[in-house]
C-alpha cells in the first residue's frame, strides 16, 4: 500500500509540479532578463524591411485587399521607383528604430531587472518627426502621386476634406490633387507633428508612481528556486515509500527528476513549433475581415511564413530558459541514478567460506 502511495504521488504531484516549476521559472527568468528585451527588438527591426516587402508582394495578388483606394496605392506605391523598405533607410526611420527604439526597448529589460526607474526612460521622437517631413519623404510620395491618375473636382475635394481631418478611417483618393493640395496636407502634418512630444516616456500612468509589478517581477526572479521546494517534497516522499533503501531512494528520485526535466523539453519544443506551425497553417481560416483573402493567395502564404518566423524569435527567446532549466534538471536526475548505481557497485561483497583442504 505504501508503495502504490509512493508512486500516485510521483505520478500525481511530483511530475506535475516540477514540470510546472521548470515553465514557470524559465518564463519568468526569460521576461526579467535585461537582454531579452533589447535582443528581441533589434531581431524584429532587422526583420522589418523584408517583411514590408513581401507584405507589398501579397496585397498586389488580385481580390487580396478590397477596398479599390487601398488597392490602387498599394499599386502606386510597388511602382514607386524607390520601395517602401528602402523609403524607411533613406528618410532615417528604419535607423531610428535600430538606434532609439531598439536601445530604450532594452532599456525596459533593466527596469524589469531593476537596474533602472520607469520615469527615467523616454524615447526621443525627434529623428522620427523630422523624417516624416523630410526632402526624402517629399521625394518618395511624389514618385508614388505620379503613379495616380489626375484628381477631378469631387477628388480634389475630398482631398482638401482630409487634409484638414483628424480622423483616417479610410485611404486617401487613390489620385494625384496637385501641389497645391498636397502642400496643404503637408502643413497640417507638420502642425500635427508640432503637438508630438519631442521625448514620450516609454512607461505612463501608475507604472512610473507604483511601479508594484516591476518591483515584483525581479523579486520573483530571484525567488525562483523556492519553486523547486514543493515537487522536490513531494518526490522525496514518494520515493521513499517506494524504495526506503538508500540506492533504491536515490534511484526512483533520479528517475522522476529525469522523467519530469525530459517531458518538459518535449513540452516546451511542441508548444513553440505549434505556435509557428498554426501561425503559417492555412491562415485564411482563422482570419477575418475583408483583408482575409490576402493570406490566401501565395504571395500572403510567402507573408504569413515570415511573420511566423518572427514569432519563431520571440518564442526561441521566450523558452529558451525553460529548456536551460529543463536540461538542467535532467542532469540532476541523471546524476542520481548514476550516484545510486555506484553505491550499489561499492557495497561490500559477502566473502564466499571454504572448506581447507586436508
Amino acid at each position: 500500500m505504501g508503495k502504490f502511495i509512493g508512486v500516485l504521488l510521483l505520478i500525481a504531484l511530483g511530475i506535475p509540479l516540477l514540470i510546472a516549476a521548470i515553465f514557470a521559472s524559465g518564463l519568468t527568468r526569460a521576461v526579467t532578463s535585461p537582454d531579452f528585451y533589447g535582443d528581441l527588438a533589434g531581431k524584429v527591426v532587422k526583420r522589418m524591411p523584408e517583411m514590408i516587402d513581401k507584405s507589398f508582394a501579397a496585397a498586389r495578388q488580385p481580390g487580396a485587399v478590397s477596398d479599390p483606394d487601398a488597392r490602387a496605392w498599394i499599386e502606386a506605391m510597388s511602382k514607386a521607383e524607390t520601395s517602401f523598405s528602402k523609403m524607411l533607410e533613406l528618410t532615417g526611420i528604419q535607423g531610428w528604430l535600430q538606434d532609439e527604439v531598439a536601445m530604450k526597448v532594452a532599456r525596459v529589460g533593466d527596469v524589469v531587472a531593476g537596474k533602472a526607474q520607469p520615469g527615467e526612460i523616454f524615447l526621443d521622437m525627434r529623428p522620427l518627426k523630422k523624417a516624416l517631413v523630410s526632402d526624402e519623404m517629399g521625394a518618395y510620395l511624389n514618385q508614388v502621386l505620379a503613379k495616380l491618375p489626375e484628381c477631378d473636382a469631387m477628388g480634389i475635394e475630398k482631398w482638401k476634406q482630409r487634409a484638414i481631418s483628424k480622423r483616417h478611417e479610410k485611404p486617401l483618393p487613390a489620385c494625384n490633387p496637385g501641389k497645391e493640395v498636397i502642400e496643404q496636407r503637408t502643413q497640417w502634418m507638420e502642425a500635427w507633428l508640432g503637438q508630438i512630444p519631442d521625448q514620450k516616456p516609454m512607461f505612463e500612468g501608475r507604472v512610473t508612481s507604483e511601479p508594484v509589478v516591476l518591483e515584483a517581477l525581479h523579486w520573483v526572479d530571484s525567488a525562483m528556486w523556492l519553486l523547486f521546494l514543493l515537487p522536490a517534497l513531494f518526490i522525496a516522499i514518494g520515493a521513499l515509500l517506494v524504495r526506503s533503501d538508500g540506492r533504491g531512494f536515490l534511484g526512483v528520485s533520479g528517475g522522476t527528476i529525469l522523467t519530469g526535466g525530459a517531458v518538459s523539453l518535449l513540452l516546451s519544443w511542441l508548444a513553440s513549433g505549434w505556435m509557428i506551425t498554426a501561425i503559417g497553417h492555412n491562415p485564411e481560416r482563422w482570419m477575418t475581415g475583408a483583408h482575409a483573402r490576402l493570406f490566401g493567395s501565395q504571395a500572403g502564404r510567402m507573408f504569413i511564413k515570415e511573420l511566423s518566423g518572427t514569432v519563431g524569435v520571440f518564442l526561441n527567446d521566450l523558452f529558451s530558459p525553460v529548456v536551460t532549466s529543463a536540461l538542467i534538471v535532467c542532469g540532476i536526475g541523471l546524476g542520481l541514478i548514476v550516484l545510486s548505481y555506484l553505491l550499489k557497485d561499492r557495497s561490500p561483497s559477502v566473502p564466499t567460506s571454504s572448506t581447507p583442504m586436508v
